[in-house]
């Protein structure tokens, strides 16, 4: 990806630890022809004007702003948003924003709805986030899930920015916290040089090569992540893998008994910390946004309706039937049923004896 120049925020020259990373970046070779220009504030540029979430549009003007971001920059999670490392065990999980928009365009992603800018903001005020943390997770003792990545993918420009060394670090200062990054990238060489932490996760985004063709747009193949997750078990680091957005496709059931197969010929299951399930969602203003970027896509070749959470879904039947098959394949391959979990489903239920549940009807 190209940049068609770079904005730094001046709070960020006027601090010398943050002008010592934005130097960095500025030194880094693909960055050498690029210029660079200094704003008061990233939302000037950032919310000034609606521009499309478009691959075209983003290859023609796309921006790397780097700013210091302000305010609440640590936000807790919705429910069902990630994994419970033990049973019966409560622990808050909160995200941290650390990045606006994506190197990627999935067509399902949410991004294609939320910002009204496709330019890359990179924050690098890791020490406000990390203080932020440490205060909305003391009354529970620091026990919580910690994830990086919501706006943004954990490990794309991990080369760039080399953020995964500081939060490595932070870890080993919180070890009640469980970290999480989440990614569809095959860029491991940075956590590669790092020691494995009990508390330290790199979760991989995984569909169906022929989904990731048709949807997951300048992502990795699939081979490249596998062959990244590879790399990281073999050097003992701590790897989830999430099967989400799960999208209809004629073949569907085939293609996800392939994939299964093709993970689990790189370890057996009890190598992987957890697995999540979920079937493809959208808010009405992010499904709205997707229709009208990609009209013609095969995402929508199946119904969706509204659901009692609000999201745009498969109908309950279609649902159900997903999610019982590939919990069904996960647990026949010996995944653990406690290593496995369902993610942002709250009309169904997928019970521990592989019966789903409806709470709403």
């Amino acid at each position: 990806m190209k940049f068609k120049e770079i904005l730094i925020e001046e709070s960020l020259w006027g601090n010398p630890l943050y002008r010592n990373r934005v130097k960095k970046i500025l030194e880094h070779p693909i960055f050498l022809q690029t210029p660079f220009h200094f704003i008061p504030n990233y939302r000037l540029v950032f919310d000034a004007l609606y521009r499309p979430y478009l691959l075209k549009q983003k290859e023609k003007t796309l921006r790397l702003i780097l700013a210091q971001k302000k305010g609440m920059v640590v936000k807790e999670a919705p429910e069902n948003y990630g994994a419970v490392k033990e049973e019966g065990v409560v622990a808050p999980h909160f995200y941290i924003t650390n990045g606006l928009n994506c190197v990627y365009e999935c067509e399902y992603c949410f991004l294609q709805g939320h910002f009204s800018n496709p330019d890359l903001v990179l924050f690098l005020n890791y020490e406000e986030m990390r203080d932020q943390l440490e205060s909305k997770t003391r009354p529970y003792g620091h026990r919580a899930w910690c994830h990086l990545g919501e706006y943004t993918d954990s490990l794309a420009l991990s080369h760039l920015t080399e953020e995964i060394f500081f939060w490595h670090e932070t870890a080993k200062q919180y070890p009640k916290i469980e970290w999480e990054l989440r990614t569809k990238s095959a860029n491991v060489s940075s956590l590669l040089s790092l020691p494995p932490l009990e508390n330290f996760f790199c979760t991989f985004s995984l569909s169906p090569e022929s989904a990731i063709k048709i949807y997951d747009r300048k992502t990795p193949s699939l081979k490249s992540r596998l062959g990244a997750i590879k790399k990281l078990l073999h050097h003992g680091h701590k790897v989830g893998i999430h099967f989400d957005p799960v999208i209809w496709s004629p073949n569907w059931k085939k293609e996800y008994e392939e994939l299964f197969y093709s993970l689990f010929n790189l370890g057996p299951p009890e190598k992987f910390s957890y697995f999540s399930l979920g079937v493809v969602r959208f808010t009405q203003k992010d499904f709205d946004k997707t229709h009208q970027h990609y009209p013609d896509s095969s995402l929508f070749a199946m119904e969706f309706v509204s659901c009692e959470d609000g999201k745009k879904k498969y109908p309950y039947f279609l649902r159900r039937e997903m999610l019982s098959f590939l919990s069904n394949c996960l647990e026949n391959l010996g995944v653990n049923s406690s290593q496995w979990y369902v993610s942002m489903e709250e009309e169904v239920l997928l019970k521990k004896n592989n019966e789903v549940a409806n709470v709403f009807i």
